[in-house]
């Protein structure tokens, strides 16, 4: 049995092999997990790292890399709030660039777990687990509307 540990990049990275996740290691020391499942929304990209005073919180992210247009990004807002009108979790909210003179955007995902009293590796692999679940779960709710996406 696992036993409870304080939060590190060591610990997360037992985790993400334990579950068999490819990943790496960006710039800034964070995991970037390359998910393999293309999704209609594009590839979800997903990092893993450390955050707060006391380097004690489980962060999780990511985005779809379909870009929404400008026309449709008030529906996308106005779609996130739909979905968190039924569901907490993940955290989805629509991230804005703009690129060269026009405004786009993306569907971001992301979810922060307070790991103050420490966590076992099981604990972090399932944390990793249930976030990917509710990103498809996001992206199948999302897709009962294609035709407001995906052109």
């Amino acid at each position: 049995m696992d036993t409870v540990e304080p939060l590190t990049m060591p610990l997360i990275e037992r985790a993400l092999k334990a579950g068999t996740y490819n990943y790496m290691i960006d710039s800034d020391g964070d995991y970037r997990i390359n998910y393999d499942t293309e999704t209609s929304l594009g590839h979800l990209n997903l990092v893993v790292a450390i955050g707060g005073e006391r380097k004690d919180l489980f962060r999780i992210y990511g985005w779809f890399d379909h870009k929404i247009p400008e026309a449709r990004l008030s529906q996308a807002i106005y779609f996130c709030n739909q979905y968190h009108r039924n569901y907490l979790f993940p955290t989805v909210y629509v991230v804005f660039t703009e690129e060269d003179g026009i405004r786009k955007g993306r569907f971001w995902v992301q979810q922060t777990f307070d790991m103050e009293k420490g966590i076992h590796q099981e604990g972090l692999l399932n944390f990793t687990r249930m976030f990917v679940g509710g990103c498809i779960s996001f992206h199948k709710w999302i897709l009962k509307e294609p035709e407001t996406w995906l052109t």
